[in-house]
């Protein structure tokens, strides 16, 4: 049997070969007569694809015979040259300066393609000349992945070409009517966009805002995203989509804006860490522009909104929306859009509706209505769609509230502004702590610092599992008992405990622990991912049965840990994360955050609305105090605030709070006004003695809970106390 190439060698099996069975044979004679043979034979392989480019530059589309012949020589240069580096390969084996013509054939290449796919579909439906239209995407899709420094030696002109295929798919994808090409479209712009990233003529964020300037659908936003080969451009497009899609469902729904926010949250964290000072500088814009919206957000009237924000309640608001407006006017001149020189026009607009807020205080609405609608068509025209949304829905909140009302209490949901980097300075250049590389910082407690991180053997794999990586912190607090090392001997002693705990649905898992990391000993768990069971009570909408749900799913993590003799120490809403599961609905509790997790009671342990009396050194038989009684008495105050929705203890200093913690013996106020609801509170003080050795075990706990469950579901939540 001949093989394929003694095939095409022959002259009488094929009077015509194809640019592909000329590539194969320029490889045959390689391995038969070496790289000088080889190299000749591919100048005739390239001096052929450019004759089919000539071709294309002459045929008409308006002709049958016309239409068939660009179809067939597209389908060849897109087999012998974009779809592999055979032919770049071989021209390689010439030596000395690469042939220039490569570098031509991709340059006239592009600029027929983009004369033929540049202009917009304006009318919906089928479109004519199909399987030719989808040849010409895909060809240009692969163009713009086989392009690049090793086909063109002239930077300049490679850059011009990239810019160009960018600048005109965006624009087609924003004009485009919605026709069987849409997909395809949005695939070659995404890989357009990853070229540019690639080779360092743009940013993540600059293509993440420019992507948004042009897109509104979160099916377009999302195919982008999925055609994308850079993670990162991947991951901040699915984040951006999941935004666009939190402001449509909170403007069909009329309210939504607490959700809007933490989508917005979430885009802001999903862009890549400490990559760039411009990445950075959209992160802390973006974190500015949520710190303004929350303050519209968390207020119940024009008056409590005025006395929250100071003398100038949406100042900050216009200062925010001003940055955001010059990185997308900076992003999209980058990309080669030209873009007016105005200044942006929704911060003045933004200002005078401040102004208008003022006047509706004194009862003159009018204005109000006027001014809210001139800035969210001015917000419109700065910023990219989804983040304009999260706008449009403020100024709608506005328009609604009232002159003066109840205040409401406000917590926070958002980071403070960072004061310094993003990383701390101990963290080393190469973000790598035992084995595991950095992402990027999710928060600090009383006795570490947690990070999102991967493993660093699979740092450029788009699906590398994230995990929670925890590092000691050796703070004030901690000082003031203990030695540095001291410290970090007792974090070590602690986390090795955690070996001991099995693998429970309601608790995260370990992973691993790593005493001899450097700078510093690393605890890795598993990353759970959801609202933390704070934000989930803030937001609502669930019943008592879930809430019941919460509370055994918290005892059963707990029990499974007390079960091995070891305490979490910290339990509290913000340390357990409600991980989704199928729907919203079916979110279970997550116990998270072991950093102070262990066998004894040590510096640092708790929180103040949550820590037991011996936490403070203030409780009976402190001297040999065990650890698993100082998580009874956070569940009882966990259960206490899951059922109301309110703490259990609060005080406006840390001493009046400390004071209310030992100043009863199991029945709180609170609790007693409990007693005719169901046992609830016989439940509460069995958790809540001032003793913990007379504190009921957490299986005890978790049986009494489930005795008054049947009884309590009848009720509403949230209890009314």
């Amino acid at each position: 049997m001949r093989s394929l190439i003694d095939e095409l060698r022959d002259p009488e099996e094929r009077k015509t070969r194809t640019l592909r069975e000329e590539l194969l044979l320029a490889l045959g004679r390689f391995v038969d007569q070496g790289p000088d043979a080889a190299y000749s034979a591919a100048i005739e392989v390239l001096e052929e694809a450019l004759r089919r480019v000539s071709m294309l530059e002459q045929v008409t589309h308006e002709e049958e015979h016309g239409r068939q012949h660009a179809f067939r020589a597209l389908r060849e240069l897109d087999l012998a040259v974009l779809e592999t580096d055979t032919l770049e390969s071989l021209l390689a084996l010439g030596g000395g300066e690469r042939d220039q013509r490569l570098g031509d054939l991709f340059q006239r290449l592009t600029q027929w393609l983009v004369l033929y796919e540049g202009d917009p579909i304006l009318e919906p439906g089928d479109v004519p000349h199909f399987t030719l239209r989808l040849r010409r995407l895909r060809t240009l899709l692969h163009l713009v992945d086989a392009d690049g420094p090793n086909v063109e030696e002239r930077p300049e002109l490679l850059r011009s070409r990239r810019l160009l295929t960018a600048r005109v798919l965006y624009s087609r994808a924003k004009k485009d009517a919605r026709t069987p090409l849409r997909r395809a479209l949005c695939a070659a712009a995404s890989r357009a966009g990853d070229a540019l990233v690639r080779e360092d003529l743009a940013e993540v964020s600059d293509v993440l805002l420019s992507v948004g300037s042009h897109l509104e659908e979160q099916v377009d936003l999302m195919t982008m995203a999925e055609a994308s080969m850079v993670p990162e451009i991947d991951t901040a497009l699915r984040a951006y989509a999941r935004l666009s899609q939190a402001t449509r469902d909170a403007s069909a729904s009329g309210g939504g804006l607490r959700q809007a926010l933490d989508a917005l949250l979430e885009l802001a964290n999903d862009l890549p860490v400490a990559s760039s000072p411009r990445v950075e500088a959209l992160r802390a814009a973006l974190l500015d522009f949520a710190r303004a919206l929350e303050n519209v957000a968390s207020s119940g009237s024009l008056a409590e909104l005025s006395e929250r924000s100071g003398e100038t309640p949406l100042d900050s608001f216009a200062s925010a929306i001003h940055t955001l407006a010059h990185l997308v006017r900076g992003a999209r001149r980058r990309l080669g859009e030209r873009m007016r020189d105005e200044e942006p026009e929704s911060p003045p607009a933004v200002r005078y509706l401040e102004i208008c807020l003022e006047r509706a205080r004194s009862g003159s609405r009018a204005a109000l209505e006027e001014a809210a609608d001139a800035a969210k068509e001015a917000v419109a025209r700065d910023l990219p769609r989804a983040i304009a949304d999260v706008a449009r829905l403020t100024f709608e909140r506005l328009r609604k509230l009232p002159d003066d009302g109840p205040r409401r209490s406000f917590t926070s949901f958002l980071p403070a502004p960072p004061k310094e980097a993003p990383l701390p300075a101990w963290m080393p250049p190469s973000r790598t702590l035992g084995g595991f590389r950095v992402l990027r910082a999710i928060g600090s407690g009383a006795v570490g610092s947690v990070f999102v991180a991967e493993r660093a053997e699979e740092r450029h794999e788009a699906n590398a599992e994230r995990v929670a990586l925890k590092v000691p912190d050796y703070s004030g607090a901690a000082a003031r008992t203990l030695s540095e090392e001291e410290f970090l001997d007792l974090f070590r002693q602690e986390a090795g405990a955690l070996l001991a705990v099995p693998r429970n649905e309601h608790l995260a898992s370990f992973v691993t622990f790593d005493a001899g990391a450097r700078p510093k000993p690393i605890l890795v768990m598993e990353l759970v991912e959801g609202p933390t069971l704070e934000r989930f009570l803030e937001k609502g909408g669930f019943d008592m049965s879930a809430a019941l749900d919460i509370l055994l799913g918290v005892a059963s993590g707990l029990e499974a840990m007390h079960g091995v003799g070891v305490a979490h120490l910290d339990v509290k809403p913000s340390n357990v994360i409600m991980r989704a599961s199928g729907s919203e609905a079916d979110a279970f509790s997550v116990l998270v955050d072991f950093g102070l997790a262990g066998r004894h009671l040590r510096p640092g342990c708790g929180t103040g609305e949550y820590g037991a009396p011996e936490i403070w050194g203030l409780g009976e038989d402190q001297g040999d105090a065990e650890a698993a009684p100082a998580d009874v008495y956070a569940f009882g105050c966990l259960c206490y605030e899951v059922l109301t929705t309110r703490t259990l203890f609060s005080a406006p200093t840390e001493l009046a709070l400390i004071t209310s913690h030992v100043s009863h013996d199991g029945m709180p106020a609170r609790v007693g006004a409990l007693t005719s609801t169901s046992g609830l509170a016989e439940v509460l003080r069995r958790c809540l003695r001032r003793n913990g050795r007379e504190r009921a075990s957490m299986p005890e706990v978790r049986a009494a809970l489930d005795r008054v469950a049947p009884t309590l579901e009848a009720l509403s939540w949230p209890l009314q106390v």
